[in-house]
């Protein structure tokens, strides 16, 4: 966006978006933050502005369900903002993709530093993987379940079936992830320098070796959302930590 003030910003950002939303503005709600007021790579005066939007209708059903069971909504946030928040605790050494991935979908952000360049959603996550592996293999969803935990991306396991199987997906992810990493490259002038993987799927076994070998190299870790922590007396914090790193993300918002 051109360089302005935050009012200017407010007013100018609805028309924007139209760009952008897939959907007529006029039902979505809309939230910026301005990440950069001289875009890198820039000559005339320009600033980086991130962008999220969400359906009303969808925003409205989470709200009366909340308030529904008792609770009183103070904030709504995407799922990523807080990934990135509870996994960028201090200053980063380099560009980070992070692949957050859920039962239902996996969410991919580039992240500067402890800036948010942008995210967006797959349709592919735990689900999508079992339910592959049930289909190749002819296995019952439980067991196809089982197997994927237990076995994982494991050449060695089964003669590399449950690999190849949960490859019918991850293939599709790894694309994304690639398509990711061209379009800040292109556009931010940096290279990806690390991927930290986040949610459930992070715990894949073989996951992080098969990235690696994938991004050449690439440094590939599992996000620890608690890395900061100090856990009171009598708590234990959970060994499968990247889980909770939505919860902890918006447990570190401050308002």
């Amino acid at each position: 966006m051109p360089t302005m003030s935050e009012a200017e910003l407010s007013s100018a950002i609805k028309w924007e978006a139209e760009q952008f939303v897939p959907i007529p503005v006029s039902e979505v709600e809309l939230d910026f933050s301005i990440l950069e007021q001289q875009a890198a790579g820039t000559v005339d005066k320009k600033m980086l502005v991130y962008l999220v939007a969400a359906p009303k209708k969808y925003l409205q059903s989470m709200v009366d369900f909340l308030v529904g069971i008792g609770l009183e909504p103070i904030a709504v946030e995407s799922e990523m903002v807080a990934v990135s928040r509870a996994l960028t605790f201090g200053a980063t050494p380099s560009t980070t993709l992070i692949v957050h991935m859920g039962a239902m979908s996996s969410v991919l952000a580039i992240v500067d530093g402890s800036s948010l360049s942008f995210s967006y959603v797959i349709d592919s996550g735990g689900v999508s993987l079992t339910r592959a592996l049930s289909q190749s293999l002819s296995l019952p969803l439980p067991q196809a379940e089982e197997y994927k935990r237990t076995y994982g991306l494991d050449p060695n396991q089964l003669e590399g079936k449950v690999r190849t199987g949960l490859l019918l997906i991850l293939d599709g992810i790894v694309s994304e992830m690639r398509k990711a990493m061209e379009y800040h490259l292109s556009s931010r002038k940096t290279h990806v320098g690390r991927i930290v993987l986040s949610g459930g799927g992070a715990y894949l076994p073989e996951f992080s070796k098969y990235l690696s070998q994938i991004f050449g190299g690439i440094e590939v870790v599992v996000g620890d959302p608690y890395a900061a922590a100090k856990p009171g007396r009598g708590i234990i914090i959970p060994r499968e930590r990247a889980v909770y790193s939505v919860s902890v993300g918006l447990s570190q918002r401050v308002f």
